[in-house]
């Protein structure tokens, strides 16, 4: 059941570009974006089902935030949609950037909860579905937000000058 650990350790341990963490006060917060979307892109075009699947969460980015927040999920403050509306640069490891990416990941954590029990609620016993993953659910949303921003109809993503995503 160590498929997933395994293989982030792996990639986490063989690369310098996987070392996205940030300190903000007394608290150290990590996103594994390039370790864990190296994981899912490897288990859906091998179609490896590989255990776990469950225990990686979104690919904290620039396009989910984006989605999520078109549609009110992530609300910013006043002064930050001011900048991100503005396309201004925010600073790598901010306070801004590092709230956006952490938000993002609780708030799609929380979706993928509400789908789930909605999906039970609504399930027959006829056939078992797959549980939606933060995986399944962040393509599904950066598959649409590609698909919106071309299209015109999203506001801006944050801009930051990083090599993390």
């Amino acid at each position: 059941d160590e498929t997933i650990l395994f293989e982030e350790k792996t990639t986490t341990t063989t690369t310098n570009t996987t070392h996205d963490q940030h300190q903000q006060t007394k608290t150290r917060i990590v996103f594994l974006k390039r370790a864990q979307i190296f994981v899912g892109d490897v288990n859906a075009g091998l179609e490896l089902n590989l255990r776990n699947m469950d225990r990686l969460t979104t690919f904290a980015d620039y396009r989910v935030p984006q989605i999520l927040r078109q549609y009110e999920v992530l609300e910013y403050t006043f002064e930050l949609a001011d900048r991100v509306d503005s396309q201004m640069e925010l600073k790598k490891d901010s306070i801004e950037e590092v709230s956006i990416r952490a938000a993002t990941v609780v708030a799609v954590e929380e979706l993928v909860q509400w789908l789930n029990k909605q999906q039970e609620q609504q399930s027959n016993d006829n056939g078992k579905r797959e549980k939606f993953t933060d995986v399944t659910v962040d393509w599904y949303l950066w598959q649409a937000g590609e698909r919106m921003h071309q299209d015109g109809l999203l506001k801006p993503f944050h801009r930051v000058r990083t090599h993390f995503y």
